[in-house]
């Protein structure tokens, strides 16, 4: 009984640092309250069930926290991490199991209410796995060889057997909803419900449907749900999904040509990320916080407080669920290089900038790898490459003709290094696509727009060694230039090859900085 009160103990206190920030104090608890459990010759039901309790919390914590931080190669090291991760949250599988095996009650119905709580643990425990690998796309496929699709069928079918024992256990209807939202989203809606309809005391269940609500624009139930919540609890996952409605209502109003509501709209969005951090320090607000505090509206690029504060709150989204996000580390050495002031002369902070310039581009290929390991079509040998290429060499026959605006093909030639300037010159060009046919304008301004957008991101990345000039290279242009090399891309495709579609990598990595870009939001149908 001692050991058990003491691995209690020690996972409130592990939950406790783990909402201070302290994921590597919260782990020790874990391990030590695990030793504690381990050192008995004879392990009763219950101490069974605080096992898999404590090997499940390890899903909340950030993966470098299962191995540190070594010298190794970054990929390696965090498909390693990622592997230590799930083998160590799958150990509370077991040991939900061994629980369930030694239940013992006076009366059959007693036995079988003991049994459905923990085939829900056995549920939700399969979960938090599948949940694991879904979000890191399997990058750790090469030591994990479960697919998530399967984890999640099998976590699915743990809480029907909990159902089965139980029909009316308001916990396994809302996690068989989270088990199967992906892949039967209305039969998820009833569970959530069926689980309201038995406990309407349920913070969680409130929280998913309103997510899902969301998911497909059904904002008015969303804010319904959102509001009965408010009448439980007040949880992050609240304000969250209040922020995620005002997003997307703030892409509409962007489409519309309203920046003014736009920008308002994100500011509340901001606001609400900041209510549910104020609630607890859930990761995805952070990261909303972070990309909804910079996103520029009309012609602004945003402050450099903005900045900073989104700088500041990527860095601590990567402190608590590890920095194997490569999209939002990537986006992290981004906004680092573009805070950094540019040194006075080349000598000056050199070594850092050129550090910093290597991780970067050591991450973009990691990425590029990621995704064709996925079987995706996404194609960023542009970026690969960009460090690697002289702009303005003057190989590219397919120059701007004398179409373009003769002010800026006038700059263009005593400065055809800067990539804003190619950037508007594609503007430009696509404007007069409108009113003329010709080819030869479509064929320009594709030209224009893949110099901006290897010329701009070769000056965010490597903004001193080629650079003529010490400018500020700011995110909206970057975006800009990515998303319209692939809408020109895209109206270049001939009228039998409507069928196919054209590699979204672009569009993505114009979203990643600048979340706000509107022709970005609506190739990828985020109204």
């Amino acid at each position: 009984m001692a050991a058990y009160g003491q691995g209690l103990a020690r996972l409130s206190m592990a939950r406790r640092d783990l909402v201070d920030g302290k994921a590597g104090a919260a782990f020790a608890h874990v391990q030590n309250a695990i030793h504690g459990c381990d050192t008995l010759d004879q392990k009763p039901g219950c101490m069974q069930k605080l096992l898999g309790d404590l090997y499940t919390f390890g899903a909340s914590l950030p993966p470098d926290v299962f191995e540190g931080k070594d010298p190794a190669d970054e990929g390696e090291r965090d498909e390693r991490q990622l592997a230590t991760q799930h083998s160590f949250i799958a150990s509370g599988e077991s040991a939900y199991r061994a629980a369930e095996n030694l239940v013992v009650a006076p009366t059959d119905y007693e036995v079988r209410v003991v049994k459905a709580c923990l085939a829900t643990d056995v549920g939700s425990n399969l979960l938090r796995q599948a949940q694991l690998l879904s979000f890191w796309n399997s990058k750790a496929i090469n030591q994990v060889s479960l697919a998530p699709e399967d984890v999640f069928h099998s976590s699915a079918k743990e809480f029907r057997r909990a159902l089965d024992l139980m029909p009316d256990y308001a916990p396994a209807w809302c996690g068989l909803g989270c088990a199967i939202l992906n892949s039967d989203s209305l039969l998820a809606q009833h569970a959530f419900c069926r689980s309201l309809e038995l406990n309407n005391m349920f913070p969680e269940t409130y929280a998913n449907l309103s997510v899902l609500y969301t998911s497909y624009d059904a904002f008015l139930p969303s804010a319904n749900v959102s509001d009965a919540l408010t009448q439980v609890a007040d949880t992050p996952m609240m304000w969250i999904n209040r922020a995620l409605v005002l997003e997307r209502q703030a892409a509409a109003s962007m489409l519309a040509d309203n920046a003014g509501k736009c920008e308002r709209i994100i500011s509340q969005a901001a606001d609400a990320y900041r209510a549910a951090l104020q609630v607890g320090k859930h990761p995805s607000a952070m990261l909303g916080l972070a990309m909804s505090c910079r996103m520029p509206i009309g012609s602004g690029a945003g402050t450099s407080n903005d900045q900073l504060e989104s700088q500041s709150y990527i860095t601590e989204y990567l402190g608590v669920v590890g920095d194997s996000d490569i999209s939002v580390s990537v986006l992290s050495d981004i906004l680092a290089m573009e805070n950094q002031a540019y040194p006075v002369s080349l000598e000056e902070d050199s070594g850092s900038a050129e550090d910093a310039t290597r991780r970067l581009a050591e991450r973009l290929k990691r990425l590029e790898a990621s995704e064709e390991m996925e079987g995706d079509s996404l194609d960023l040998d542009v970026i690969g490459k960009i460090l690697a290429v002289e702009p303005g060499d003057g190989n590219d026959k397919a120059a701007a003709p004398s179409e373009g605006s003769s002010s800026v093909a006038s700059q263009l030639i005593h400065e055809p290094h800067r990539g804003d300037l190619w950037l508007r010159l594609a503007k430009e060009l696509a404007q007069k696509m409108q009113s003329t046919d010709s080819r030869q304008t479509l064929a320009s301004a594709q030209t224009a727009a893949r110099r901006a957008s290897m010329m701009l991101m070769q000056e965010l990345v490597e903004p001193s060694s080629r650079a003529r000039t010490k400018r500020r290279v700011y995110a909206e242009d970057v975006s800009d230039a990515l998303a319209m090399h692939h809408w020109l891309d895209s109206t270049n495709l001939k009228p039998e090859d409507d069928s196919q579609t054209l590699p979204n990598v672009k569009l993505q990595r114009s979203l990643l900085i600048c979340p706000g870009n509107p022709i970005a939001r609506s190739a990828l149908g985020l109204l």
